[in-house]
């Protein structure tokens, strides 16, 4: 495949996902003048439910269908509507059994009632998304879900900002309101969208497949969700919803990396397919070192600015949070090599094993905060998340050796590993300078200086690559 036709997926992917976590940065200058980091941070709890809740809700079986596409069988529309007659029937049974619970659920989530309730239609739009999400992405129609993100998220954006100047009180209820509303409209466009490949029907055999993939998958899941949400829940109870809401602000500067690293993903997941079915490996890892290098030297980059865009950003109350921008950072980066090796795990259906490395990571995250946070406060969950990422890359390549499974050389990633690490002590050592004006000038000469240090050896094909880019920018 083209590296033309992979550019413009990359770039679809890229506004979708920017359009997706447009409410949670973009919105920033806005919302956290509007917002106290209180209400900030009861919001980004309320998401990180909904994300549990949606996992839980159906067992995780909407998350076969893309899975199920690369089957290249001819009964798709069947598996399809299998699968959403199986999510329907799971979502109203588990919802019956919140309301008929409710005092109790509220306690344990500790949040008020209204919120417990408008979880039920935020997970039915999150379910819903993802399926659509999952059919047009292999089917490479990625301007359709870019489109829509987009929409999604400016008009949810002003929504919010509307509801929010109209409530007297509890503030924080204006962006939550807006998830909803704008979410329904685009679930009526997922519904009509889906309609061509779906098959309302009932097989058992396809009911085998749903839950024998799904089921494994939801410790891989939950544990993901702890892993980059959860530390502001834990947060939230020992400390409260003000540093909840600072962790949640400088997580979302820090999660322009994750951005990145979910573009690349997504926009390469149908070549990695192609390029292992057909054993071509030497593409593959061809590939894999470019995103690899990429990655670090954006990583870099925001490590670097990080503080600036979040300091110009948001109010004056949160700029004390900026502190863990980097750990942030790192921690995507370390995601981005776990990821290299977690993706075999689908490839060859043992997703057993990616639940297992992530649940393990997960566990070590909660019993990090559980330690740290009391003593050290928000800035323990970040350092607690980014050494779980490690944790998580590690225990993804040690699995990968024991199974045999084909993967990435390991130790091409050291080398590149080992010149950003360099960089970034530099960076520190770069505080330490007086003048500001100082500062900044060496930190643009350091991104060019890692830029070259991490691409000497690719120059060739970089050149190769931007001069096919400039050629289709031109037509």
């Amino acid at each position: 495949m083209g590296f033309r036709e992979q550019s413009k997926h990359y770039l679809n992917y890229f506004f979708a996902q920017f359009a997706t976590r447009a409410l949670g940065f973009i919105s920033i200058p806005i919302l956290t003048r509007l917002l106290t980091p209180s209400d900030y941070g009861i919001v980004s709890v309320f998401i990180t439910y909904s994300s549990i809740f949606a996992t839980l809700f159906t067992l995780n079986t909407y998350v076969a269908v893309g899975r199920y596409y690369y089957e290249e069988k001819d009964d798709f529309k069947e598996f399809l509507g299998t699968t959403l007659l199986i999510n329907v029937v799971l979502f109203f049974f588990s919802a019956a059994l919140i309301i008929i619970l409710k005092d109790k659920f509220q306690s344990w989530l500790n949040i008020d009632y209204n919120l417990l309730y408008l979880l039920f239609p935020v997970v039915g739009i999150t379910i819903l998304s993802s399926i659509f999400e999952q059919v047009f992405s292999p089917r490479r129609e990625s301007k359709k879900i870019a489109i829509v993100n987009s929409l999604r998220a400016y008009i949810g954006f002003a929504l919010t900002v509307v509801i929010i100047l109209l409530l007297n009180e509890k503030k924080y209820l204006g962006q939550i309101y807006s998830l909803v509303l704008t979410g329904i409209v685009a679930s009526i466009y997922f519904i009509i969208q889906l309609r061509p490949y779906v098959k309302i029907t009932f097989r058992k055999d396809l009911m085998v497949y749903i839950f024998k993939y799904s089921i494994p998958l939801i410790p891989y899941f939950l544990s993901g969700i702890i892993l980059e949400q959860f530390g502001r829940v834990m947060i939230a109870d020992y400390t409260g919803f003000n540093d909840a809401g600072l962790f949640s602000f400088a997580y979302n500067v820090g999660a322009l990396m994750a951005m990145v690293v979910i573009v690349t993903n997504q926009a390469w997941v149908p070549y990695y397919y192609e390029y292992m079915n057909g054993k071509n490996y030497e593409k593959h890892d061809r590939e894999m070192n470019l995103i690899l290098r990429a990655t670090l030297v954006i990583a870099f980059a925001l490590i670097c600015f990080g503080y600036e865009i979040g300091y110009i950003l948001a109010a004056k109350q949160f700029h004390e949070g900026l502190v863990m921008v980097p750990l942030i950072v790192l921690g995507f980066v370390f995601f981005q090599i776990f990821y290299i090796y977690a993706r075999n795990f689908e490839f060859h259906r043992k997703t057993v094993y990616l639940s297992v490395t992530i649940l393990l990571s997960g566990v070590a995250v909660i019993v990090l905060n559980m330690i740290f946070i009391p003593i050290y406060g928000y800035i323990a969950a970040a350092a607690a998340a980014s050494a779980s990422y490690l944790l998580m890359a590690f225990l993804a390549w040690l699995v990968n050796r024991l199974l045999k499974l084909r993967g990435y050389p390991v130790k091409k990633i050291f080398i590149p590993l080992f010149v950003f690490f360099a960089f970034t002590a530099v960076y520190y050592l770069l505080l330490t300078l007086p003048a500001y004006w100082m500062q900044l000038t060496l930190k643009i000469i350091a991104i060019g200086l890692i830029a070259i240090a991490l691409f000497w050896q690719e120059r060739h094909t970089v050149i190769q690559l931007s001069m096919e880019l400039y050629s289709k920018t031109k037509k």
